[in-house]
């Protein structure tokens, strides 16, 4: 059976945490047909996850191995923290598999980058973004959000509605939700439908249903919110009052 390590830290560093009793755990990852054991150790900060997997590929199987184990060991932590009232943060970056091979682990969908044109296709786009996002702290936790659907794939429906969410506050402050959507999609050219997906699939995981959605739902629920959240920065650029030109940004529909 391949066995495989993952390594990281419990931050801050000046907070030294060990956990030694932890216990051995089966968390199985069913819908890709994976049995996985989990044994965890924290000395001084340091975590190690040993895990035991009925079979091994990198590419199909270190993202659901790691989203468990993050889950399991930011489970000892939170559990530390409820009964010291700490702030902790739960780190692994570093993968050794079954052949000994080591490679850091970042939490990526590289293919998202094409959808960053507000960024990627002006010289200037970051120095004029920046300062507009600092100055609007709803911004910057919606920005946080979207990132947390990639580095926590498993969240992406909760924290890609929370985006949503957050847009439509910055947009129509003082409009009932209903005529705020209807701002968001008028200003940024989006179809009912297109944006709705996402609303949707966030209402489960946004109260705690712990039903499964699968990984090509999630992986699209982000593209969108990505692809809507660069035309709110496009919006932004080009002052934020009047719509995105349809010659330029045609109708995200479906």
């Amino acid at each position: 059976m391949p066995r495989l390590r993952l390594i990281g830290r419990v931050l801050p560093s000046a907070r030294i945490l060990t956990i030694s009793n932890y216990p051995r755990l089966t968390f199985p990852a069913t819908e890709i047909g994976l049995d996985l054991t989990f044994n965890v150790q924290i000395q001084d900060n340091i975590i190690t996850v040993d895990c035991d997997a009925n079979k091994w590929s990198k590419a199909d199987h270190l993202m659901p191995i790691y989203m468990r184990a993050v889950d399991i060991v930011r489970a000892a932590v939170d559990l530390v923290c409820f009964a010291t009232g700490d702030g902790l943060t739960v780190i692994l970056e570093t993968l050794i598999e079954p052949d000994g091979t080591q490679t850091h682990i970042v939490p990526q969908q590289p293919e998202l980058a094409a959808l960053g044109t507000a960024l990627t296709t002006r010289p200037d786009g970051y120095s004029r973004l920046l300062p507009l996002v600092l100055r609007n702290i709803t911004l910057i936790h919606a920005l946080r959000d979207l990132i947390d659907a990639v580095t926590q794939v498993h969240i992406s429906p909760r924290a890609c509605g929370r985006v949503l969410d957050g847009l439509r506050q910055i947009m129509a402050p003082d409009d009932p939700p209903n005529r705020g959507w209807d701002k968001v999609r008028r200003s940024l050219q989006i179809d009912r439908p297109y944006l709705q997906m996402v609303t949707d699939q966030s209402v489960g995981p946004r109260h705690a249903d712990p039903a499964h959605i699968p990984g090509d739902v999630t992986h699209e629920l982000t593209k969108r919110t990505w692809t809507i959240m660069n035309r709110y920065f496009e919006f932004i650029l080009r002052g934020g009052t009047e719509p995105l030109p349809t010659s330029e940004f045609p109708l995200l529909a479906k």
